[in-house]
C-alpha cells in the first residue's frame, strides 16, 4: 500500500560480504600502487597494476580434519606478501583474530618483514588508515618480527564506481 520511492524495482542482496569482497579485488587489481608509511595507497585512476590479487587457498593441516585458510585478498611475489581481508562493516573495535591467524601461518613463506597484513573497511568518506594491531616486543620471538595489522578505509563510492565501469 506504501508509495514506493525510486522506481518499481528494488533489489536485495542478501550476501553483500561476498559482493563487497568481488569488488574489493577488483579495486585492489585497477588500483592499488604499493605500502607507505603503514597505508595502502591507491590511484584514482584505473592502472595496469604489478600487482594480482586473488583469494588465497592453503591447506594447513596434516590432522585427518584438513583444515585450510582462505584469506580475501592474496598476493605474493619475490618482494612482498600481501594479506588483506575485506570486511563489508566499518565497526573493528576488536582483535580480528582470523587475520592474525592468517598473518602468523603465512609470514613464513618469505623473508621476514616482507608480509603486508590488512583489513580493508568501507568508509563513506575519505581513504585513511591506522594501525588495527601491533603485537608488543614481549611476544615477539628473538629471531621473529612484530605482527602488524593495518585497518585501510576505502571509500564505497569509489569502490562502486570502478566496479561498475
Amino acid at each position: 500500500d506504501n508509495k514506493n520511492t525510486g522506481g518499481d524495482i528494488h533489489v536485495k542482496v542478501k550476501y553483500f560480504n561476498l559482493v563487497w569482497e568481488e569488488m574489493i579485488e577488483e579495486y585492489l587489481n585497477k588500483h592499488f600502487l604499493g605500502l607507505k608509511d603503514n597505508e595502502l595507497i591507491f590511484c584514482e585512476k584505473k592502472i595496469k597494476s604489478e600487482y594480482k590479487f586473488s583469494k588465497g587457498n592453503f591447506e594447513i593441516d596434516e590432522s585427518a580434519n584438513n583444515f585450510k585458510i582462505e584469506p580475501d585478498h592474496y598476493f605474493i611475489d619475490k618482494n612482498l606478501q600481501f594479506i588483506f581481508d575485506a570486511k563489508y562493516y566499518s565497526n573493528l573495535n576488536k582483535l580480528n583474530y582470523k587475520q592474525f591467524s592468517y598473518h602468523e601461518i603465512l609470514k613464513h613463506k618469505i623473508a621476514k618483514e616482507k608480509t603486508i597484513s590488512a583489513l580493508i573497511i568501507p568508509s563513506e568518506s575519505s581513504e585513511s588508515s591506522n594501525v588495527h594491531f601491533q603485537l608488543k616486543d614481549e611476544f615477539v620471538g628473538k629471531d621473529d618480527i612484530k605482527t602488524k595489522i593495518i585497518l585501510q578505509k576505502i571509500r564505497i563510492k569509489d569502490v562502486m564506481k570502478s566496479y561498475v565501469k
